[in-house]
């Protein structure tokens, strides 16, 4: 029996690579299922399994930040709905993966490559490398929002904004002065478009500015608890995959 792990961040991709397998009638138990980046480094740890399915872009961040914590030995099987230029740097570097969506054939040869122990190891730093963004000096930002507020259309620039927030299916833009307002979107397109000199996703819900930082303390062994400006309704804590990231960007 193959014991393995489903590390993705749509419910139905989950369910959808269960069924799969299982219509493939093969010897595959999956111990677990993990959707973000944090929850993925708990699963490994806490289970030995012998093949993990992973997605690159999980809902806090890259699935790569996986590998900075943590030491991964079980082979790895990407799954990618990523573009040609992510698909040729998996060829280069010798990674298995799976193209989203995933076809039975192909599921069905990665795992008899895996049967025979030909699930190449993973090379991670010249792969991160490949799926590093342009630098921001290179790349425009966006740093203006007009957004519709009942009948009125309000304006921020990046400079009046503390921070954005995710809650249920909306977005919120917090200015540093005022209310927060909704804005279209997700988080994942926003971290995409803001310039990561200014702005920094700490969780899967939080990306904040670095004015908006008013202090940082120690909470627990391996994280993070911030106080923002204007005071946010809950704990802000770092997510411990971010933890040297945030660090990292707070000191650049």
């Amino acid at each position: 029996m193959i014991r393995a792990l489903i590390i993705e961040d749509e419910p139905h991709a989950q369910r959808e690579l269960k069924r799969l397998l299982d219509d493939l009638h093969v010897d595959v138990k999956v111990d677990g299922y993990a959707d973000s980046v944090d929850e993925a480094i708990e699963l490994i740890d806490n289970h030995r399994v012998d093949l993990i399915f992973m997605d690159i872009q999980l809902s806090d961040g890259l699935s790569f930040d996986i590998f900075q914590e943590i030491e991964v030995d079980t082979p790895v099987i990407f799954t990618t709905a990523f573009d040609e230029y992510a698909i040729r740097a998996f060829k280069v570097n010798s990674v298995d993966y799976l193209l989203k969506p995933v076809e039975p054939e192909a599921l069905e040869a990665a795992l008899k490559k895996f049967e025979k122990n030909q699930v190449p190891s993973l090379q991670m730093e010249a792969l991160m490398k490949a799926f590093q963004p342009p630098p921001a000096a290179e790349k425009k930002f966006k740093s203006r929002w007009a957004v519709k507020v009942g009948d009125k259309i309000k304006t921020f620039t990046s400079e009046d904004i503390a921070y954005f927030y995710a809650d249920d299916d909306s977005l919120y833009l917090v200015p540093k002065n005022g209310s927060a307002v909704i804005i279209d979107g997700s988080l994942s397109q926003l971290v995409e478009e803001t310039n990561p000199n200014d702005f920094f996703q700490i969780s899967r819900k939080l990306v904040v500015s670095y004015p908006s930082i008013q202090k940082v303390e120690r909470y627990g062994t391996s994280q993070y608890a911030l106080e923002l400006l204007p005071s946010f309704t809950e704990r802000v804590l770092v997510s411990r995959a971010r933890t040297k990231a945030f660090m990292k960007w707070l000191n650049q």
